[in-house]
């Protein structure tokens, strides 16, 4: 399928089989010169790459591959996520297909993580340690907000309980944006996955813990871009990781007003701009 937008080279979109036999579908960018270099975007818990498109065509980076997945049981992907173990090997497996079918090695990659994938990536990088280019984190999501008292108690007896548990997001667009439009795109979206498995939020509680104190490992350059205005996730964890990073250039942005989703907000130009700049800045 090809979306072509003037000025820019079209969307493509494919499958990857995994190890499992599952199937991984994936949009994709050429770059107009040529180049081994990527960026790799992981889109926020329930969304799909599908919603991912517009931003990227808005960041206007044609000088490098860029590459969305659509995680399992999200989007188009096959499968169901039921581990947050399985998003990591799938991780690795959809980054090592990339670099051997593109060729590209990793150490051209740039990751552009959002909220929940933000936890996933640097797990990945923690189990891992691949040798990446940089690392841009949106609204991190190393400490959710789930409003209700002793909802991680409550969740984690119900899931001894029942091991297969799902619960439905109480997240809506109007919490994710101020844009209107944006937020009604978002609840009336087909592809967005509604319900997280519990095990999974639970195990991402844990996990996101371990990366907080991983980040003394991370050296490469990282930049954070926050929402001031986020009712989805915990700003002290946030701000825990970044001040343990290790690297040598790491900037930190934080913008006032903003809700968790920074990619569909309102007045997201000076975001986009960091990003665009950060990214040349690697080259």
């Amino acid at each position: 399928m090809n979306l072509v937008r003037a000025g820019l080279p079209p969307v493509l979109s494919d499958t990857v089989a995994l190890s499992d036999k599952t199937n991984l579908h994936f949009r994709y960018f050429r770059p107009l010169n040529g180049q081994n270099s990527a960026v790799i975007f992981l889109h926020r818990g329930h969304e799909h790459s599908g919603r991912l498109i517009e931003p990227i065509e808005s960041l206007g980076i044609d000088d490098r591959w860029i590459f969305a997945w659509d995680a399992r049981g999200h989007g188009l992907s096959g499968g169901t996520l039921d581990s947050f173990e399985t998003a990591i090997n799938d991780l690795e497996e959809f980054v090592s297909f990339i670099s051997a079918q593109y060729k590209i090695p990793r150490n051209k990659m740039t990751f552009v993580a959002h909220s929940f994938s933000a936890v996933l990536l640097t797990e990945w990088i923690r189990e891992y340690q691949p040798d990446l280019e940089g690392l841009i984190l949106l609204a991190p999501a190393f400490r959710i907000n789930l409003f209700v008292p002793f909802a991680y108690e409550v969740l984690s007896a119900l899931n001894s309980v029942f091991p297969n548990l799902k619960v439905a997001s109480f997240v809506r667009g109007a919490l994710l944006t101020r844009n209107s439009n944006e937020a009604k795109a978002y609840d009336r979206d087909k592809l967005v996955t509604k319900a997280i498995s519990v095990k999974v939020l639970l195990e991402m509680k844990k996990r996101a813990m371990l990366s907080i104190r991983a980040a003394t490992r991370i050296n490469v350059p990282v930049l954070v871009l926050l929402a001031g205005s986020d009712p989805i996730v915990d700003r002290k964890c946030q701000l825990m990781f970044f001040d343990l990073l290790s690297s040598q250039k790491k900037v930190l942005r934080t913008f006032s007003g903003m809700r968790h989703d920074i990619f569909h907000e309102l007045n997201r130009d000076e975001a986009f701009d960091l990003m665009r700049f950060f990214i040349c800045e690697l080259t």
